[in-house]
């Protein structure tokens, strides 16, 4: 069977159901379509199944309780006790008095399932790391980060769904009277049956058996519980598709709140006898030291600077036997960015400081230049030659004679202090008519003034993997159900990637109905692309 998606085409109205009402459901009212029981991921975290809505209404899974056979809930209570003394989905904006004081790990932002729709319910407890939000975490894992008509809903108590031969059996409801209803004893001894359930699904026997990573997924053939209507998860089949290598967030960040105004032009006319300045130093960063140090160099000629084979050295440490600077330039009124090559990356400093600064990582800075915070020389030379020239190479202290351009710094008058209590903080040159060796002329950057800003914190992230990348599903997408397409998901896979840019770019100004799966501004309500 094919996916049915509502589309930005006038023939496709016609299949969208109706809205509007939210209700709550009768006994198995929703289907379980899809279950990731056996990832080859982390198990505790990365168990989930798909949910799907037959029925004309949105139904809301605030508050429903979800359990495995052979769990035993426990009670409901006005505080939390332990797993199954409260619901296992609660709404960020559910006020019930019984759950406000809740110190659940999760609350979800929509617990909608929509009507002829899916939503996929996931450990949400068990992504939940270091604060990080377990929603984003599962949308990474699924490349699902641009399709937010994919809805997920996070729940707390996820049972833990028995692999393989042993196979599970569990359920969704709507009251805790309806599950205890479903235990052996009534009242809330093991839970041995679904007949009170909103959804539940018993796979212990005819299902397929599978090594790890697929999920298995109903064809929309029923009986639901027949296990010959369900298959292995297959790429390419049905909206199936490999999920992305993701890694464990960290706790806290990369780097820390530094100030600075990197790639900012002071004002002032250049000295036409001065082609490279150095302009900015962020010498003593709150971020770790030195991979956070960096330096910004301006061009004040007409022409392009090429610094492939510069040498940028402080006045003591050995002398280097190469180029620390192998490729990168200067364009006419431009800046570079020099930074610690050795201890940091373009793509973090893009991260922290923006993306279309001129980023020239420096190698052997941690051994050679690692900036002082106070009385420190640096130099810029254009030739290996003209550096060790002036270089003593029995005490490794040089001169700067041959430099292109040089600077000797402090951290006191008349240099901008950038003491314990103001560190994180850079110090540049505020005007190019000025001499820019004379520390007057320097300024301490402060967030907002003289264009300077505060650097983008990056999310710690640890080398564990968290999501093996090797699993195999269609979370959200469900073959007999209507699901809203991405926009620009022209190819009706529900992401949008290059994919579909090819698509849309191939039948520029026609009017393929192949584009008709997907929606977009760029297609008209007859399917025609536009420009």
């Amino acid at each position: 069977m094919s996916k049915f998606r509502i589309a930005s085409c006038l023939t496709c109205l016609v299949i969208v159901a109706t809205g509007g009402l939210v209700v709550r459901p009768a006994t198995a009212q929703l289907q379980i379509s899809e279950v990731m029981f056996d990832p080859s991921s982390n198990e505790s975290r990365w168990e989930w199944f798909e949910v799907y809505n037959p029925t004309g209404s949105d139904i809301d899974l605030d508050g429903y309780w979800l359990e495995d056979f052979g769990s035993a809930p426990g009670p409901e209570i006005m505080t939390p006790g332990g797993p199954g003394t409260l619901p296992s989905i609660l709404n960020v904006n559910n006020t019930d008095p019984r759950y406000t004081s809740a110190t659940t790990f999760v609350r979800s932002l929509n617990t909608i399932v929509p009507a002829g729709g899916v939503a996929v319910v996931f450990n949400g407890s068990g992504l939940t790391v270091n604060n990080q939000s377990s929603e984003a975490r599962f949308r990474a894992a699924w490349g699902l980060e641009n399709s937010p008509q994919v809805r997920l809903i996070g729940a707390d108590f996820f049972p833990a769904l028995n692999n393989r031969t042993a196979f599970d059996a569990f359920g969704l409801w709507a009251t805790q009277a309806d599950m205890y209803a479903d235990t052996d004893d009534g009242i809330g001894g093991t839970i041995n049956s679904t007949a009170n359930a909103a959804a539940g699904l018993d796979f212990r026997s005819g299902f397929p058996d599978l090594n790890n990573g697929p999920s298995i997924t109903w064809s929309g053939t029923t009986p639901l519980g027949d296990g010959t209507n369900w298959q292995v998860s297959t790429v390419g089949t049905d909206g199936a598709y490999q999920s992305t290598m993701t890694f464990i967030p960290g706790d806290g960040f990369v780097n820390a709140a530094d100030i600075g105004n990197p790639g900012v032009i002071q004002g002032g006319t250049p000295n036409p006898m001065q082609p490279i300045y150095i302009t900015e130093i962020m010498h003593n960063p709150l971020s770790p030291e030195p991979d956070w140090e960096w330096i910004e160099l301006y061009n004040s000629t007409a022409t392009a600077i090429d610094l492939t084979g510069y040498v940028l050295d402080d006045r003591v440490n050995s002398a280097l036997s190469a180029a620390n600077i192998t490729g990168g330039s200067i364009e006419p009124g431009g800046t570079a960015i020099l930074f610690n090559g050795a201890g940091n990356t373009v793509e973090n400093m893009q991260a922290a400081w923006g993306e279309t600064l001129n980023y020239i990582p420096i190698g052997n800075w941690n051994s050679t230049i690692n900036l002082l915070n106070s009385g420190e020389s640096i130099g810029l030379w254009d030739s290996l030659a003209d550096y060790l020239a002036e270089t003593d190479l029995a005490t490794g202290t040089r001169t700067f004679a041959n430099a292109v351009v040089s600077l000797t710094y402090d951290d006191s008058n008349p240099w901008p202090s950038t003491t314990a209590s103001n560190n994180a903080k850079s110090i540049f040159f505020g005007n190019l008519s000025l001499d820019f060796t004379d520390g007057n002329n320097w300024t301490r950057s402060e967030d907002g003034m003289n264009g300077s800003f505060t650097a983008t914190l990056i999310p710690a992230v640890t080398s564990a993997t968290d999501n093996t990348g090797m699993d195999i599903g269609s979370p959200g997408f469900f073959v007999g159900a209507v699901v809203l397409a991405a926009p620009g998901d022209f190819n009706g896979d529900g992401r949008v990637d290059a994919a579909d840019y090819t698509l849309w770019r191939d039948n520029l100004g026609g009017s393929d109905t192949a584009l008709a799966g997907g929606s977009a501004d760029d297609t008209d309500m007859l399917g025609t692309v536009n420009s």
